[in-house]
């Protein structure tokens, strides 16, 4: 089948069509690899579209690097509620339903141009941080020193998760079910969460 080229029917639709082959791209070979006349190509488009929808490749990158699902969507009541000792497993578990629900490719996108992106990483930084952690922690302790010394380390844990889940698919824990994984890092979270973590550092 032919490729179609040139202005697709809609704007939407083309707009549509360059962020997902942009984040195709971009989970190939990050921000430097993936060049503007591979992202049209892939996206069945002429080059310009890039620069009519976006002002730039690198104006694409800020729509197509968005995180790949909607940080309302959280269950935040659900993580909250219930006992203080399974906080991290429902923490976990709702942060391993949503990145599993939007898909390797859209995960895999995110993270690697992270590595090499301030906006993509401070995305990143803002859904982990803000989004989810800070949320949580908040809703059961005040949002002190201690609190953010305790969510900069969960975040840590979780990108490192991310990374070796869905970047670099170390195995088994790539293909592992999630609640084999939540049974093997929830406690290590939970230690963080609520746990003895020490004094925190003076910032």
């Amino acid at each position: 089948m032919n490729q179609r080229r040139g202005r697709r029917p809609g704007n939407e639709d083309t707009r549509e069509a360059l962020i997902e082959a942009a984040r195709a791209e971009f989970a190939n070979g990050g921000y430097a690899g993936a060049t503007v006349r591979a992202i049209a190509a892939r996206a069945g488009v002429d080059p310009a579209m890039i620069n009519h929808h976006f002002g730039s490749k690198q104006g694409l990158f800020a729509a197509a690097v968005r995180l790949p699902f909607n940080p309302a969507d959280i269950d935040l009541a659900q993580i909250v509620s219930g006992p203080r000792e399974e906080f991290a497993s429902r923490l976990l578990g709702e942060f391993l339903r949503q990145w599993d629900r939007a898909g390797s490719e859209s995960a895999s996108s995110m993270l690697r141009t992270a590595l090499q992106s301030e906006e993509a990483t401070a995305q990143l930084r803002t859904v982990l941080l803000e989004s989810l952690i800070r949320r949580g922690l908040s809703a059961v302790m005040e949002w002190d020193a201690e609190a953010q010394w305790r969510a900069s380390l969960v975040a840590a844990q979780l990108m490192g998760l991310l990374t070796a889940r869905y970047v670099a698919r170390f195995e088994p824990l790539a293909s592992a079910p999630a609640q084999d994984v939540i049974a093997a890092i929830g406690p290590v979270l939970q230690r963080y969460l609520i746990g003895d973590v020490g004094t925190p550092p003076a910032s």
